[in-house]
């Protein structure tokens, strides 16, 4: 199976073993579109319908859910971005710039 991972606007293709969970499949696609200055609870994936999607539940509850399709093409599309507000709180950024430049 392979899903199309829609990472910043980028088409990362993953070819997909049903018995992982998805969070490694997005560390993958991740990797492949160089996005891994961030760790990984600061994405989030969701479907085409825009459902979000478990990163601890494997692909083959996923499919079984009905969440994805299983099928091996069309590579079925999800999307994976930063979650809101992944860029810290105000308090964190208020300390930092108290520090002044580096």
């Amino acid at each position: 199976m392979r899903l199309m991972f829609i990472v910043n606007g980028e088409d990362i293709a993953v070819r997909v073993n049903r018995r992982l969970r998805l969070s490694e499949i997005m560390q993958k696609a991740l990797k492949a579109s160089y996005n891994t200055g961030r760790p990984l609870p600061d994405w989030q994936c969701h479907s085409a319908s825009g459902v979000r999607l478990d990163p601890s539940r494997k692909i083959s509850d996923l499919v079984r859910a009905g969440l994805l399709t299983g099928e091996e093409l069309p590579a079925q599309r999800v999307f994976l971005g930063l979650s809101v507000g992944a860029g810290g709180s105000i308090r964190q950024h208020t300390a930092l710039t108290a520090l002044g430049p580096t």
